[in-house]
């Protein structure tokens, strides 16, 4: 992670926006709003449009498995029922307009390059649906988390689209932050997993609530300190 980039965007965020500009190819202003100062969060309202979100939704669906979490004990990873989602990660080399989008906003937003970004991850919650609390950053004391740490350095940043907005339920929870956010369509969440030093940020600690009724979508991109490998 470039320190200097980091802490320039973090003195933005406290003039009251971390990143407003237009894309030049659409009259839209991506706006994301400190929410957060420990862990650091951000929101943006209007992130992808409609047809955005279901393009996505529609090239994840035949690629769906049950979601998976990091074994500690080794390089491999499990099914837990602390997550209980169906996913997939879109290949890079066959991305639709839609996530090359997604990847050159969090490049601008954060400061790091696209390359230091992992597979963007789909997530589909059915009713009843969730993902416990836990951190995104690895602890490179145990066998897992050095693994996965290997591959391009700790997780900087965190990235959620919401591609569908459910009927009830599945907010994305900061239990330390106190924070509860509503999944709207098109909207976007940016949090950091590190502090403005570069330390794990514990209060980073959060989770999506069981969703109550209907079902909900999500978009996920990790950023990395280095490139992601």
């Amino acid at each position: 992670m470039s320190n200097i980039k980091y802490v320039s965007l973090f003195l933005l965020a406290a003039q009251g926006a971390l990143f407003s500009s237009p894309i030049k190819k659409e009259a839209i202003s991506y706006d994301f709003i400190q929410i957060s100062v420990s862990p650091e969060i951000y929101k943006c309202t209007h992130f992808l449009t409609d047809a955005e979100c279901n393009a996505i939704i529609e090239k994840a669906k035949p690629t769906l498995t049950r979601s998976t979490v990091i074994d500690n004990n080794s390089s491999r990873s499990l099914i837990d029922d602390r997550r209980t989602s169906l996913g997939t990660f879109l290949s890079p080399y066959s991305e639709i307009p839609a996530v090359k989008k997604i990847r050159a906003i969090m490049e601008t937003v954060t400061g790091l390059p696209k390359k230091n970004g992992e597979s963007i991850q789909v997530l589909r919650y059915s009713e009843g649906g969730e993902y416990k609390p836990h951190f995104d950053y690895f602890d490179p004391n145990s066998a897992g988390g050095a693994a996965h740490y290997e591959r391009g350095g700790q997780r900087v940043a965190t990235l959620l689209v919401y591609l569908n907005t459910p009927s009830k339920g599945g907010e994305t929870v900061f239990p330390r932050a106190g924070l509860k956010i509503k999944p709207i369509k098109g909207s976007a969440v940016l949090f950091y997993s590190l502090d403005p030093g570069g330390n794990p940020d514990p209060n980073s600690l959060h989770g999506g609530a069981p969703v109550l009724s209907g079902e909900k979508w999500l978009a996920t991109l990790w950023m990395r300190e280095g490139e992601f490998n």
